[in-house]
């Protein structure tokens, strides 16, 4: 069985790039898999996986995107699909999928990772579109039951061809040593472990409420945070094409972020440290005391299971899709609401039993959510979708 994916691929800095390798390294053994991904980084080649990195903005990526295909020669091309991950880049990868489909056979399967977000802010358009990607997929999959209810109630999607699963989560993430910890610590020129948040800065992220629960938190419980610094660690997602204005908006947010900071007195306790090289990302996100994820627009969360598998306590609005991930193993707060997210805080930095019973939890949750038992899951439906697949018209 030959898989062809395609996604965002390290060492894009793209969260999606880094889930779709690590479904790779978990298919690898049971499946052969190549991968489709965006030009722009030399084209390496390693023992887990060979990567094509062909698709551009322009036009002219539509016939190298096809001859790609067509050397992969694959038995199914699965697509991780988000629009911001590679923009109009989509529409050659799935241009190239149909037509391969009708030479070859090979069969369509879309992973949608932005489902609530994308009908919720696009409306009829965001519709329309993933109806779009209905007619010509065979098989759809979606990491939380809010992502398919909403598939099938607003766009009219039959349930009977969307699969659910795990969003997936590191096996294991080795415990760093006391002197990376020290490293680590000094690096980033922290005395104590910090409040983290992690991840890519959106306004659909929320941190202007993080900043503003730090605001109250201060004002109420003077000395609550003592030497605890909040970091912001991410980077806004870099754009091509036309999406670039939707690059200038986030950085618009970014610059407002860093107004607010200001404006309240928080330059001391509250930094932003940019993008996080791999090297650190292991040792920070044990390292923190709690992680604040004040997303108010997801439908699941890849930075939620990083922590799930850091077993970092967690904070995190109290949206359907984070709320099926993370159930009782983290507190949920009302999503917009400084006062509640700084009491959340207040709370997992004074109690260290409650964070204990938060840890304890999440490690049972781990098991189920690994991305080896994804990996699994994925091999099942790809044989699935060969023996029995979904008639497309």
């Amino acid at each position: 069985m030959k898989i062809l994916m395609v996604s965002p691929y390290p060492p894009q800095p793209d969260g999606i790039g880094v889930h779709a390798k690590n479904l790779v390294r978990a298919l690898g053994g049971r499946v052969a898999v190549a991968v489709l991904t965006r030009r722009g980084h030399p084209e390496r080649d390693d023992a887990e996986e060979h990567v094509c990195r062909v698709l551009s903005t322009s036009p002219l990526s539509l016939p190298r995107t096809i001859r790609a295909v067509h050397i992969a020669s694959p038995d199914i091309i699965h697509y991780q699909f988000n629009i911001p991950a590679l923009g109009i880049s989509w529409i050659w990868a799935i241009l190239a999928g149909v037509i391969t489909r009708r030479e070859r056979g090979a069969k369509l399967l879309f992973t949608l990772h932005e489902v609530r977000r994308d009908t919720t802010l696009l409306g009829p358009v965001g519709r329309l579109l993933y109806r779009l990607i209905a007619h010509v997929a065979d098989a759809l999959i979606v990491y939380t039951a809010e992502a398919r209810g909403l598939l099938v109630e607003r766009c009219g999607i039959p349930a009977a061809m969307i699969t659910l699963m795990p969003h997936g989560a590191p096996d294991t993430f080795p415990r760093p040593t006391d002197d990376e910890h020290a490293e680590l610590l000094a690096r980033y020129g922290l005395s104590k472990d910090p409040v983290l948040y992690f991840g890519y800065i959106h306004p659909d992220k929320g941190i202007e409420h993080l900043i503003d629960a730090v605001a109250e938190l201060e004002q109420r419980s003077p000395g609550a945070l003592d030497g605890v610094a909040v970091l912001i660690a991410g980077q806004v997602r870099t754009r091509q094409g036309v999406f670039r204005y939707f690059e200038r908006k986030d950085r618009a947010y970014e610059q407002d972020l860093h107004t607010a900071v200001e404006r309240l007195g928080l330059q001391l306790t509250v930094r932003f440290i940019g993008y996080v090289d791999q090297r650190d990302t292991n040792v920070l996100l044990q390292s923190a005391r709690c992680a604040v994820l004040p997303y108010m627009d997801a439908t699941q969360s890849g930075v939620l299971n990083l922590f799930i598998a850091a077993r970092t306590p967690i904070i995190a609005n109290n949206l359907p899709g984070l709320q099926e991930t993370l159930g009782d193993a983290g507190l949920l707060v009302e999503p917009g609401s400084a006062a509640d997210l700084a009491l959340a805080l207040s709370r997992l930095l004074d109690d260290k039993e409650l964070c204990d019973t938060l840890v304890e939890r999440m490690a049972t949750l781990h098991d189920a959510i690994t991305f080896t038992r994804v990996g699994e899951m994925l091999v099942a439906t790809y044989r699935q979708l060969l023996q029995h697949p979904h008639a497309s018209t």
